[in-house]
């Protein structure tokens, strides 16, 4: 049997990972995606809640023993979901990039809807900058110019995906019913 995925996707400060803590949260069927990744841990970052962090040769071992079920670089890290990751009887649930969901769409061994989350430029902006005390400007025009690459309509044309907007903190109680919603007609779960 196909186990079950929901990845939510879309840019940066769009909503994606609160509405997936919401969701977390709220649902005791859904189980949250713990990535391995080589890059080092962050001060705030918990080992096995943020990431499993490991080391260059233990990723490519995992890769080459087919126990990802995806794997990507970025910023000379690398970043995947390992096959040990994934429980049988729930529904595993992440928020990734556009080529994580793509690739975990075409794993056979998975049952995977995509759920993306959009917000206009300005309400991504405003919460991109009041994120932290002292944002990185340039970091964040990094992000907005490559999730305007990444996201492009041509882009997403290539990928099965339902659409909900957040677009104000109102928005955000509705678009969590809105996946939750869209998560229990497709698997006919209750979560």
């Amino acid at each position: 049997m196909k186990k079950k995925l929901v990845c939510i996707i879309g840019p940066s400060a769009c909503g994606k990972d609160t509405i997936y803590q919401k969701i977390l949260k709220k649902s005791s069927i859904c189980s949250p995606i713990v990535r391995y990744t080589t890059r080092p841990k962050r001060d705030y970052e918990i080992e096995g809640k943020d990431y499993y962090f490991i080391n260059n040769e233990e990723f490519t071992e995992k890769v080459l023993n087919c126990e990802m079920a995806e794997a990507a670089e970025f910023n000379n890290w690398f970043y995947g979901t390992g096959k040990d990751v994934l429980k049988d009887d729930l529904i595993n649930i992440m928020t990734c990039d556009f080529n994580a969901a793509e690739a975990l769409c075409s794993d056979p061994e998975l049952f995977t809807i995509v759920i993306y989350i959009e917000a206009t430029p300005k309400e991504r902006l405003l919460r991109a900058l009041n994120r932290e005390k002292d944002p990185d400007v340039d970091e964040i025009v990094r992000r907005f110019i490559d999730d305007e690459r990444k996201y492009s309509k041509d882009n997403m044309l290539a990928l099965p995906y339902y659409s909900i907007k957040n677009n104000s903190k109102t928005q955000l109680k509705s678009a969590v019913g809105e996946v939750c919603s869209y998560i229990n007609n497709f698997y006919n779960k209750e979560i």
